[in-house]
């Protein structure tokens, strides 16, 4: 059984920025000149493998597939994203050894519209997917509602899940207390801000502005604002999680307005095999305003796991 863990690490990457840079050129911190605050240099995610239509059943998802041998993983997009937001995690995870595919849910960047009479679930798909591609298994990583998908699928498919990651989210938990609590923290009028403001934490929008347009571009082409939500299979309940026996990574942005910290550990305390990382100074798109510190605690993770669930030797 997995303990349940929190790792804090600085703003800039403790976690090993500086190592992982001439892998990923990530951020560096720099010291100020002369005293003086100094922003450091920002650098836009690495392109990503162009991606194709992938036919499932009469319906296309846009899919960027790096390929290669190694392990699966799949990455599933919030919903203010889509396939393209991955660029910081896709050619890091590639290199570590990784196929690393990701995708777009129907209605997001060019995948086919979710029905408005019966709307597919998202977990469907991501399994017909895999069979599409040639997948038995892969780990799985989500990012806010990508995270619902990522749950649902382990509760209806177990044996083709390997290991979870879900990150900044409150996992689509339908009891009652609980989403008592996550309607305290959105009060009115909450949703009409802009979603950049709801979604990237201050200290990234103070430091960050090229970051701040280029994550704004990614929204507003993501998706078709009228789409109906695509459903789960299962009801996801407490009991529901307990069910997962697949090791689970919640992930945490220590600034994130609507899915802080706590939310996160109250998360991963409902996973059976489960750890928590936190990342202070980081608000709910934690895969993009801090890459080193998602890339390294997912291949942490990974490396954790046994032999026998698929890490690159």
């Amino acid at each position: 059984m997995w303990r349940h863990q929190v790792k804090r690490r600085s703003f800039f990457g403790a976690i090993g920025a500086a190592s992982l840079a001439p892998l990923f050129g990530g951020w560096r911190e720099t010291p100020p000149p002369d005293g003086a605050a100094a922003q450091t240099p920002w650098t836009p995610p690495p392109p990503m493998v162009e991606a194709t239509a992938v036919e499932i059943g009469g319906a296309q998802l846009v899919c960027s597939d790096s390929g290669g041998d190694g392990p699966a993983i799949i990455l599933l997009h919030p919903a203010t994203g889509s396939h393209r937001v991955w660029g910081y995690q896709q050619s890091f995870l590639a290199r570590a050894g990784y196929r690393v595919i990701a995708y777009s849910r129907r209605g997001f960047a060019g995948s086919s519209p979710t029905s408005t009479t019966s709307p597919e679930a998202g977990a469907t798909d991501l399994d017909a997917l895999m069979t599409r591609l040639g997948l038995a298994r892969a780990h799985l990583v989500g990012s806010a509602a990508g995270a619902f998908v990522v749950s649902d699928f382990a509760i209806s498919f177990p044996e083709r899940a390997i290991s979870l990651t879900i990150a900044s989210t409150f996992g689509g938990i339908t009891d009652p207390a609980y989403r008592a609590l996550i309607a305290t923290l959105t009060p009115e009028g909450f949703d009409a801000l802009p979603a950049s403001f709801r979604e990237l934490g201050p200290a990234y929008r103070a430091a960050y502005p090229q970051g701040v347009a280029a994550w704004e571009a990614l929204e507003h082409e993501s998706a078709d604002r009228d789409r109906p939500r695509q459903p789960t299979l299962n009801r996801l309940t407490w009991a529901a999680l307990a069910s997962i026996s697949a090791p689970t990574l919640v992930m945490s942005g220590g600034a994130d307005l609507y899915m802080p910290a706590p939310i996160g550990r109250t998360l991963a305390s409902h996973f059976p095999n489960s750890r928590l990382k936190v990342v202070p100074d980081v608000g709910h798109s934690l895969y993009w305003e801090e890459p080193d510190a998602f890339n390294a605690g997912i291949i942490d993770f990974l490396q954790s796991l046994p032999p026998a669930s698929g890490h690159p030797a």
